[in-house]
């Protein structure tokens, strides 16, 4: 296979070529339904699965192909194993045995939690009473709302790519 990457992509995640299959375990320990994402050999997402709350996922991958999770409704990034983008890596041990990878919440602060609650609950921008809010969170606002619309192209463009 003959990869014809432009130089901005050389350095984007992607999968390589690869024989060694490793079998993983998804499974889902937050409360929101997420996207599995595989990152295919150009590096553009390809949404495998969406996997509700508390459920799991059982699959054969190779190595040196990434992983990314998301919800589903807010593209927020999630983390496998405590990676954003994670790389299955076979146990040469147990090359049978599924490789459990717990989906939990990344670690943020107060603030980009309190930026996620007002992003969710406004719809669009023109929403946003601008005369009772302060200028710096209508700054942080109007930045969250963008990456809310940006996530939803990004979803956008990953079912066109599914389904292609």
């Amino acid at each position: 296979m003959v990869n014809h990457l432009a130089e901005s992509d050389k350095n984007k995640p992607r999968s390589f070529q690869n024989r060694n299959k490793v079998f993983l375990f998804f499974v889902n320990k937050t409360e929101r339904h997420l996207h599995i994402i595989w990152l295919n050999f150009i590096g553009d997402p390809v949404i495998y699965k969406t996997l509700g709350p508390n459920n799991a996922l059982p699959i054969i991958t190779y190595e040196q192909h990434p992983w990314v999770f998301e919800d589903s409704q807010t593209g927020d990034r999630m983390l496998g194993n405590g990676q954003e983008l994670f790389y299955p890596k076979q146990d040469k041990k147990k090359p049978d045995q599924p490789i459990v990878i717990l989906l939990t919440y990344p670690l943020i602060s107060l603030r980009q939690r309190a930026l996620q609650v007002i992003r969710d609950s406004i719809e669009e921008i023109e929403g946003l009473e601008v005369s009772q809010t302060p200028f710096t969170l209508l700054n942080d606002i109007v930045e969250v709302l963008a990456l809310k619309e940006t996530a939803l192209e990004s979803y956008k463009n990953c079912q066109k790519v599914a389904n292609n």
